[in-house]
Order: structure tokens, then C-alpha cells, then sequence
């Protein structure tokens, strides 16, 4: 082909591999010399401490949040987390929850599951997931200080 008078020649790139996709200088998903299978990215297996699942800020609150925003994202965490293991509890932090503590946030969901393996298979499903635009952020919540401080409050 001619672009102002200049042959131009489009081809499949044979060697085209960015930096990321490999493993030891060799491109995921190829063969390695004497070795069987293939490559492939390690997968970072989550496992929860405790039953209970903190996720930190889901739902960004100031002055126009109302009461149906913090029921929306409680029902969306009842319905999506649900789906992948028994849940107990499910509570949003509103603001006055989290006067004279400062460990909590408005916003903040606590997810109380059967056990301890409930708690792994929803971080598992749900943790690298986003909501309202931002990645969730799932971490393990002591079951006693739960059931002390933060329960007793709902």
C-alpha cells in the first residue's frame, strides 16, 4: 500500500510481548524446553481469619446520602455476597454509628457469615470486584471484637 508515496506494509507483530506477560523472560501460556504444561499467571488465593468481612468505604457518604443509599447497598451486599456464601449479619455504618469511634467509617459494611470458609468463597468471588466505580476492599474482622463493639451498635 502507498501513503504519500511511501510503501507501507501492515503485519501480524511476531514477537510483541509487554513486560507483564511473562514469567522468568518467557511469555505466559509458552512452553518451556524439558518442561510439561504451560504457564500461567499464580492466582492470589484469599483466606479469611474470622466469619466476619469489613469492606472498607463502600458507599461514599456526605450531606446528600439518605437512608435509601445506605438500604440500596445493604440489599446490594445481602443479594451479591449472599450468592456465594451463608450470610448472618449485614450492616452499613451511618455516621452517627461512627461518632466517638474512630476505627469505623461512615459507609464501612460489616458482613457476618456462617464461617469462616463462607467468609473465604465471598472474598474469593467478591473481592477483586467493583461497586459504584471503585475497587472493593475486603479484609477479615475479629469475630470477638465484632460481636463486642461494632454488633451491639446495630
Amino acid at each position: 500500500m502507498l501513503v504519500l508515496g511511501v510503501p507501507v506494509s501492515i503485519k501480524r507483530p511476531n514477537d510483541a510481548v509487554s513486560p507483564l506477560g511473562m514469567i522468568g523472560g518467557v511469555p505466559v501460556g509458552m512452553q518451556m524446553p524439558g518442561q510439561g504444561g504451560m504457564l500461567a499467571l499464580p492466582s492470589a488465593q484469599v483466606s479469611a481469619t474470622s466469619p466476619v468481612i469489613r469492606i472498607d468505604e463502600i458507599l461514599k457518604v456526605d450531606e446528600k446520602t439518605t437512608d435509601d443509599d445506605y438500604n440500596d447497598v445493604k440489599e446490594d451486599m445481602q443479594e451479591g455476597c449472599g450468592a456465594h456464601g451463608k450470610l448472618v449479619f449485614v450492616a452499613i455504618v451511618k455516621p452517627h454509628h461512627a461518632q466517638g469511634n474512630v476505627s469505623l467509617k461512615p459507609g464501612d459494611v460489616f458482613l457476618q457469615c456462617c464461617t469462616t470458609d463462607d467468609a473465604t468463597k465471598i472474598m474469593r468471588a467478591m473481592g477483586h470486584r467493583k461497586y459504584d466505580g471503585r475497587q472493593i476492599q475486603m479484609t477479615s474482622f475479629e469475630e470477638g471484637k465484632f460481636m463486642s463493639e461494632i454488633k451491639p451498635l446495630f
